[in-house]
């Protein structure tokens, strides 16, 4: 929490309450059988806003993403909760999240108020900044736990 002089008065700003946790189902398209089995071998846990993904990133399966300009990579998902109702109205750096996103969510069964964060494993660690109007921003940092090294 933060405080913000606005008119004389003192305002208290609160930050997101982000968790992360992985995709337990994923979509239904082409990369199915090696998106779940990459979803299987790894593990997530949070300490703070920094979320750890732990995997022998070298045993991960390599698959294209569905989206062409994404690329190849291996990619691992999550579920990152904003602790909102819903995200409409919540940024992923600067951007808003969009029906779009809760539609990707619901379609992996992530709850409302979540979204659904690929990652590329060999890229490494990601940091990136949640906001909402009236509210701080939220840094959250994933961390790649490479445990085949």
């Amino acid at each position: 929490m933060r405080l913000q002089s606005f008119r004389g008065h003192t305002v208290f700003l609160n930050s997101l309450t982000v968790s992360g946790s992985k995709i337990v189902k994923v979509a239904d398209d082409v990369n199915k059988e090696k998106s779940q089995a990459n979803q299987d071998a790894i593990t997530v846990t949070q300490s703070g806003n920094t979320i750890t993904v732990s995997a022998d990133v070298d045993a991960l399966n390599s698959f294209a993403s569905t989206n062409p300009s994404q690329g190849t990579g291996k990619w691992v998902g999550l579920a990152i909760d904003t602790g909102e109702k819903s995200i409409i109205g919540v940024t992923y750096n600067g951007t808003a999240l969009t029906q779009d996103d809760v539609d990707e969510a619901a379609s992996v069964e992530v709850g409302a108020g979540s979204f659904v964060l690929w990652l590329k494993a060999e890229n490494g660690d990601k940091t990136f900044t949640l906001g909402k109007d009236g509210m701080e921003d939220t840094d959250v940092t994933v961390v790649i736990n490479d445990t085949g090294v």
